[in-house]
């Protein structure tokens, strides 16, 4: 059944067709602590660091176990 069936011209469809907002300019950004997870230095040092997610955490792959895509 449509969302809008059984409603007629007498009712209120600005519930249905304006909604004033798109969808995602209601969103909020959570505010994520990372501080557990990661040292202070993660992300300030150049270069190419690997992570893998074991049992929902991220886990540093050790230099040498991963390979670079392309060189070029």
């Amino acid at each position: 059944m449509a969302p809008y069936a059984g409603l007629t011209m007498g009712d209120n469809f600005t519930g249905w067709f304006d909604r004033g907002k798109k969808w995602n300019e209601n969103l909020v950004k959570p505010q994520l602590d990372y501080s557990e997870i990661f040292d202070e230095d993660t992300g300030q040092i150049p270069g190419v660091y690997c992570w893998e997610i074991e049992n929902f955490l991220p886990v540093e792959v050790e230099e040498g176990k991963y390979t670079y895509p392309h060189e070029g």
